[in-house]
């Protein structure tokens, strides 16, 4: 038998491990190029180049899913497509991994703005020499990233969408109005306030803004920065003065209350009443409250021509003191001025049958009853109603020819009411006596 060699049985091992090192290295080369394969990362950069490759074609929806996408508008829904494939297609994008526990979500992206999400799904993991986990992943969903959230907002600020103006729901509760924003790609939004002011808007930062409050009555118009502010940013109250009145006339004002935040604390304000005519005021600590109502000195030909408001006033004074004739001590008279049901009717029903006219003092009228008669401040509110105070003093003589001077003053309201099968009559709604300083002048 022929001997070997030491050296080359030596050359051979050496051979052999060489081998061996090199088909290791081979080995484990070709398992790191499968690993870095099998890492999410491949299978983003896979789903990008496919989007791109669809915004070059304009066929972003082969890829995309916009199921989830509704902005209220078919035609709205296109044209933000259109958008997002321009930006696609000039955009140089990148990914980041975005937390989720709905499995593994990468952002593609394009500087700081988010265009589309890819969500991953690990289905098979594989373990090679110990340490080297290989995992099979599979896109799940591809998808734009969807702009979806709502933006809450004081009444007088409003919000625009890529310079479009947005309808917002009001919030009962809180009495703000919750815009909802729609959108496929970053939006432009842009707050806007009830004098012209505007500001870009990031919800990363705090908007600064002035508050004031206005009260007037709702037939008075507000002007800040002389844009007349709109009666649905106000919230509404009945004025207690009206609180008989508003069943037959609905137009009547009630006491709006602006809560109104501004943009910029450059503002100014101006009031107009009921006539038209401006009202001067004061605001402290940007509050300013302003009621009543501006009135005419006389009563128009119109109204004089359909009811003789003097003589319903003085009919309502003799009833008062028990001196108007008819039954019931007047009632039957005065009830042909009063609305049927109304609560001005009940009052006088409880007066002519309670027990307190029968405790008027007796006395008998003087030769001319009424004096200083007067009729001022008018208030038309609708053609169906109106207002204004009537003045006169009743001569009334007493028992041992005392001479007392009963006064009026007082505001009636009157409404047009139209009964079946019956022309239109002007009726008393309440009477409201204005508060005066001499009382009752005795001589």
């Amino acid at each position: 038998m022929k001997k070997v060699s030491f050296k080359k049985a030596y050359g051979t091992f050496l051979l052999v491990m060489l081998v061996l090192a090199v088909a290791s290295v081979l080995y484990i080369r070709n398992l790191l190029v499968k690993y870095e394969a099998s890492q999410p990362e491949r299978k983003v950069e896979e789903q990008i180049e496919l989007l791109s490759d669809a915004a070059m074609y304009g066929k972003i929806d082969t890829v995309l899913s916009f199921e989830g996408y509704d902005p209220g508008d078919e035609q709205q829904k296109q044209t933000d497509i259109s958008i997002l494939t321009q930006k696609l297609r000039s955009a140089v994008l990148s990914y980041e991994e975005q937390p989720s526990v709905n499995g593994v979500v990468y952002n593609i992206i394009s500087g700081n703005e988010i265009l589309a999400r890819v969500t991953l799904e690990s289905v098979e993991t594989k373990t090679r020499l110990i340490v080297f986990n290989f995992e099979t992943w599979e896109v799940r969903s591809l998808e734009p990233a969807i702009i979806d959230k709502d933006i809450e907002l004081p009444l007088s600020v409003g919000i625009k969408l890529n310079g479009e103006a947005l309808q917002g729901t009001k919030n009962t509760e809180t009495g703000m109005m919750t815009y909802s924003i729609c959108s496929l790609t970053s939006p432009e939004l842009t707050l806007y306030d009830v004098a012209g002011n505007e500001t870009k808007f990031d919800s990363s930062k705090k908007v600064n803004t002035y508050a004031y409050k206005i009260s007037a009555p709702s037939n008075y118009t507000v002007y800040a920065n002389e844009q007349a502010v709109a009666s649905d940013v106000a919230t509404s109250a009945p004025i207690a003065d009206y609180e008989y009145v508003y069943e037959y006339c609905p137009q009547m004002p009630k006491q709006l209350t602006y809560d109104l935040y501004f943009l910029s604390n450059d503002v100014s304000f101006r009031v107009t009443d009921n006539l038209g005519a401006e009202v001067p005021f004061e605001i402290e600590n940007r509050t300013a409250t302003i009621e009543g109502q501006s009135s005419e000195s006389n009563l128009p030909e119109d109204i004089k021509s359909q009811i003789d408001v003097l003589d319903a006033a003085q009919q309502w004074s003799l009833f008062m003191t028990d001196d108007l004739k008819g039954k019931n001590h007047g009632y039957a008279t005065m009830n042909k001025l009063l609305i049927d049901d109304s609560y001005l009717q009940e009052v006088a029903w409880k007066w002519a049958t309670g027990i307190d006219i029968t405790f008027t003092s007796v006395h008998k009228l003087g030769a001319d009853p009424f004096v200083d008669e007067e009729i001022t401040d008018f208030v038309r509110y609708s053609d169906k109603c109106f207002s204004c105070t009537v003045r006169f003093k009743k001569h009334m003589i007493l028992a041992g020819n005392m001479t007392v001077m009963d006064p009026m003053d007082s505001t009636f309201y009157f409404v047009n009411i139209a009964e079946a099968g019956k022309d239109p009559i002007w009726l008393i709604a309440d009477i409201r006596e204005n508060v005066s300083e001499g009382g009752t002048e005795n001589e």
